[in-house]
């Protein structure tokens, strides 16, 4: 017979790091990415590149939206 000894509490960082490993280095990898395009880059951060991007990504935007509704709602 095996006998089950109690899990060693962990820190709240730990818990928190093991199941959204994957979601949290996709985030920081976009992070730094943002980070050293800036850095390079004068025009990133400009009006007229963020409306661009705002805009070249619009479309996309609205099929995402409708298909989420669609799905939630059963079709």
């Amino acid at each position: 017979m095996t006998t089950y000894s109690r899990r060693p509490d962990a820190s709240r960082r730990a818990d928190y790091l093991g199941p959204n490993a994957q979601v949290l280095s996709i985030a920081a990898f976009f992070l730094g990415c943002v980070m050293f395009f800036s850095l390079i880059s004068l025009a990133f951060f400009s009006v007229g590149n963020l409306l661009n991007m705002l805009r070249q990504s619009a479309p996309i935007l609205i099929l995402a939206v409708a298909m989420t509704f669609v799905i939630t709602t059963g079709g």
